[in-house]
């Protein structure tokens, strides 16, 4: 018994000068998965499963669930390709996207207030009024909504759909930059509603 005790005294003693706080070591997201941040990625997790990726270039976006093309036309400039299994034809304008998304129209307007931008109208023929800025992206498409704030390089809050709320992050690529405000609002809008 009183081997024991002075075991217990003499490991107290050591743990005494090592009290010190040490930071843990994490390794980075980067070195868990072995992928770089890439600025030009677009980014949708949410916390009920939901996942959509894909890679926004100058020629348009690229990913598992989305091929859409950016054109070139005498009168603006087009969308067209496929995303989320329904076919995308927009025609934009400086301020304006319209066109079809499988059967349904899209018809929205871009504007710019201060340093956000307001996307309204319809996307797949429902009510949408979203607001895109530097520190919060908000608003509903349909019945859906985001309410998200910028922490770091992505958006995270939560998304609510359905009467289900869930917490969603959203990284929206620097590449949209060079898109124009109408090809950036529809395309993000058409990203935002899978």
């Amino acid at each position: 018994m009183r081997h024991l005790g002075g075991v217990v005294v003499g490991l107290g003693l050591l743990a005494l000068p090592g009290c010190a706080h040490e930071e843990a070591d994490f390794p980075s997201q980067e070195e868990l998965y072995g992928e770089q941040y890439n600025p030009n990625d677009f980014l949708l997790l949410g916390s009920g499963g939901q996942v959509v990726n894909a890679t926004v270039g100058e020629e348009g976006v690229i990913g598992p669930e989305v091929n859409l093309g950016r054109y070139t036309e005498d009168d603006g400039q087009a969308l067209r390709g496929v995303m989320f299994r329904r076919p995308v034809s927009l025609k934009i304008s400086r301020a304006e996207a319209e066109g079809l998304w499988g059967t349904e129209p899209v018809r929205v307007r871009v504007t710019r207030q201060e340093k956000k931008l307001r996307v309204e109208g319809l996307v797949r023929g429902r009510m949408t009024d979203v607001w895109i800025g530097p520190q919060q992206l908000s608003g509903s498409i349909g019945s859906c909504g985001y309410d998200v704030e910028r922490r770091g390089r992505v958006y995270e809050g939560s998304y609510s759909c359905g009467g289900r709320v869930q917490q969603v992050t959203v990284q929206v690529p620097e590449t949209f930059g060079r898109w124009g405000d109408a090809g950036f609002g529809a395309a993000l809008v058409m990203l935002l509603s899978p």
